[in-house]
C-alpha cells in the first residue's frame, strides 16, 4: 500500500528531467522545454476531499521549496500538480475535475536528474512521507547519520524537524529515463513505470458508452449493463457482472485536458475484421494483442497493450474532434478479457487502488459481493502486461512487419 500523507494523498508522478533533447517535455507550454518544467503530481486515493494547505515539499539540497497554500482542497480521486517554475509565456497544466495546479515560482531546477529524494512534511501532524528515484537511496531526513549515503548535497535538511515521524517505510520509484516521468500505473498503486511519458492529470481505464459488449443474450451497449448480467469472456467462459460504473466527460473537459479524449480503433483495424464497428476507449484501456511477434518477444502469444500505444497503427488514432462521451467501467470477480465490438479487451483491473477511489456505497456492496477484494487481495492480471517501453517496441515491430494486432482468432469451445 502506498505511503499516504493526510490519510490518502500520495506522490503519484515525478518528472525530474524535462530537458532531454528531442524527448524534452514543455510542461508550461511556452514553446521550450526548460529545467524548471519539472513537476510533481499528487493523487488523492481516498473517497473524501483532503485539504493540502500547509503541506511542505522538502529537497535534500534546497530545503523547504514549496508549501501548499491554505484552502488547497483536493477532491477525491483528483490530482494536484506542482511545477517548479512557469516561464514567461507559459501556463500551468490543466488538472482534471477537482484537481489543483501550482507554480512554485523557482528560478532553477530543484530535483536532480540522476536521482533525488522528495519529502512531503505535514507540520500539523509532524509526519512526513519519502519518495525517492534514480541513484538516491531513501535517506532519513531526521537522522543526519544516514545522510552520508546520499550521492549529493543534503545541506537543505539542516532545518527539517528532527522530531517528525515517517509514514510507512518510504518508497523508491526506480530508475529515471531522460525526458520521461516516473509514475504509478495505475494511479495510487504500488506499481511504477518510467517510460509512459508525462501525464500530469487523470487517467481512465474504460469503454465509451455505446460500445457493444458480448453477453449471453447478444451484444449490448456497455452503459445498459447491470450487476448480475451474464457476459461472455474472450475464452468462452460466462462471467457474472459484479458492478458497472460510468462517468460523463464534457467537450469542455476534453478541450482543457486532451488526455480525456478517447482513442478510436476503426472497424477492422486490429485484424481479423475486428473490431466489428469503430471502437472508442480511454487512452490507457488495454486491448489484447495476439501475435507471433508477442510470442517471440515475451514467450506468450497474448499480451495486453494500452490503446494509446497502438496509435500509429493503421486505423488507430486519438479522437481529434471531441464530443460529449460517457466512460463505462465493468467490474468482475477478477480481471478479465471480454469482447467489445467483437475485439478482446480488458475489464477494469480491480486492485486495492481502485477500491480507494470508489464511493462508500459501492464499497459496501463490494464488501458483500467480493470480500477478497475489499480485504486487499490484489487480483492477478488476465494476461501479461508488458511495460510501456516493451509495448512501444511490440507495436513498432508489428508496424515494421505489417502485421495486425490480432494475427488470428482464438478458437474456444
Amino acid at each position: 500500500m502506498p505511503d499516504a500523507i493526510r490519510g490518502s494523498v500520495v506522490v503519484n508522478e515525478i518528472h525530474a528531467q524535462p530537458v532531454a533533447g528531442a524527448n524534452g517535455y514543455d510542461t508550461d507550454g511556452n514553446g521550450t522545454a526548460a529545467a524548471t518544467d519539472e513537476y510533481l503530481e499528487f493523487y488523492n486515493s481516498g473517497p473524501n476531499p483532503v485539504d493540502l494547505g500547509g503541506l511542505q515539499l522538502w529537497d535534500p539540497g534546497s530545503g523547504n521549496w514549496f508549501t501548499f497554500p491554505a484552502g488547497s482542497v483536493l477532491a477525491a480521486g483528483a490530482y494536484a500538480v506542482v511545477v517548479t517554475g512557469v516561464q514567461a509565456g507559459g501556463a500551468l497544466p490543466a488538472p482534471g475535475p477537482g484537481g489543483l495546479a501550482f507554480n512554485a515560482a523557482r528560478a532553477s531546477a530543484i530535483m536532480n536528474n540522476a536521482g533525488d529524494d522528495i519529502f512531503v512534511y505535514d507540520p500539523a501532524a509532524n509526519e512526513y512521507v519519502t519518495a525517492g528515484y534514480g541513484n538516491w537511496p531513501l535517506i532519513d531526513p531526521t537522522a543526519p547519520a544516514s545522510w552520508s549515503s546520499a550521492p549529493g548535497t543534503t545541506s537543505g535538511l539542516a532545518g527539517f524537524p528532527h522530531s517528525a515521524t515517517r509514514i510507512g517505510a518510504g518508497e523508491h520509484f526506480g530508475t529515471i529515463l531522460a525526458g520521461d516521468s516516473i509514475q504509478r500505473a495505475p494511479s495510487g498503486s504500488d506499481n511504477f513505470v518510467n517510460d509512459d511519458g508525462e501525464t500530469p492529470g487523470v487517467a481512465n481505464f474504460c469503454f465509451a458508452g455505446g460500445t457493444l459488449i458480448a453477453t449471453t443474450t447478444g451484444p449490448r451497449p456497455a452503459e445498459t449493463l447491470r450487476r448480475g448480467d451474464r457476459i461472455l469472456a474472450a475464452d468462452g467462459r460466462i462471467l457474472e457482472l459484479r458492478h458497472a460504473m460510468s462517468r460523463q466527460v464534457s467537450v469542455a473537459e476534453q478541450c482543457r485536458d486532451a488526455r480525456l479524449c478517447p482513442v478510436r480503433i476503426a472497424a477492422g483495424a486490429l485484424g481479423q475484421g475486428l473490431p466489428r464497428r469503430d471502437l472508442l476507449v480511454s487512452r490507457q484501456h488495454r486491448m489484447l494483442v495476439r501475435s507471433a511477434v508477442a510470442q517471440r518477444m515475451f514467450g506468450r502469444p497474448e499480451v495486453l497493450v494500452a490503446a494509446i500505444r497502438l496509435v500509429g497503427l493503421p486505423g488507430i488514432a486519438v479522437v481529434s474532434d471531441p464530443q460529449p462521451i460517457c466512460f463505462v467501467h465493468l467490474i468482475f470477480d477478477r480481471h478479465e478479457v471480454i469482447l467489445a465490438e467483437g475485439a478482446p479487451s480488458e475489464s477494469l483491473h480491480f486492485g486495492p487502488e481502485t477500491m480507494r477511489g470508489l464511493p462508500d456505497a459501492v464499497i459496501d456492496e463490494m464488501r458483500l459481493l467480493m470480500p477478497d477484494l475489499v480485504a486487499g487481495i490484489t487480483p492477478a492480471p488476465a494476461r501479461f502486461m508488458p511495460s510501456g517501453r516493451q509495448q512501444k517496441r511490440l507495436v513498432e515491430r508489428l508496424a515494421a512487419n505489417r502485421r495486425p494486432a490480432l494475427d488470428h482468432i482464438a478458437h474456444h469451445p
